[in-house]
């Protein structure tokens, strides 16, 4: 009631448009999380991984040419990493090491010229190793979140095992594994 005696059709505009905002935020967020779960569960796994990998390099290329005098040439590797953990989170080890060949040319070629060869194979060298260690670090969460899923679904089966005996059981009974260890039960 105070809120409606207060209200003006200017403070009523800006409360739909801060619930419209919320609504928005809500959604990109449901979003986001369903694209990530879909990214480690293997959903865009093929084609679509190695297409991302180019697309993150190329991403990579434009911010890297943006922000060429505030970074310097010698982090030029810097702005390429977020794509190559995306790649590996997405597509795995072969997407990963696509975007680390291709950050690692454009990296090298958008620095400034090296003054030797050696130094050149150096830099690059240790590009492609840190891109390496993304990757793994990628691939170690995609490997982690499928046995975690693995997992989830094996205990959903057996709670449904049990729930069914104790179900179809009216008195109290006893669940005995194979390694002869008893379970829990309750009637």
């Amino acid at each position: 009631l105070m809120r409606r005696m207060f209200s003006s059709p200017v403070s009523d505009t800006i409360h739909r448009r801060r619930g419209a905002l919320k609504d928005l935020f809500q959604n990109l967020r449901r979003r986001r999380a369903h694209f990530y779960d879909g990214a480690l569960d293997g959903k865009y796994e093929g084609w679509p991984a190695y297409a991302g990998a180019l697309v993150v390099s190329g991403l990579a290329v434009g911010v890297r040419a943006g922000l060429g005098s505030i970074i310097g040439d010698r982090a030029a590797f810097a702005v390429f990493a977020p794509g190559i953990l995306f790649s590996a989170i997405l597509g795995g080890v072969g997407p990963g090491l696509v975007a680390v060949i291709l950050s690692t040319l454009l990296a090298v070629g958008l620095s400034a010229p090296f003054p030797s060869l050696a130094e050149t194979s150096g830099v690059a060298f240790v590009y492609a190793l840190i891109g390496g260690l993304i990757v793994w670090m990628g691939e170690t969460l995609r490997s982690m979140r499928r046995r975690a899923s693995d997992a989830e679904l094996q205990l959903d089966r057996r709670e449904e095992q049990i729930r069914s005996i104790f179900s179809t059981v009216p008195d109290a009974a006893i669940v005995i594994e194979k390694s002869a260890a008893p379970l829990p039960a309750a009637p």
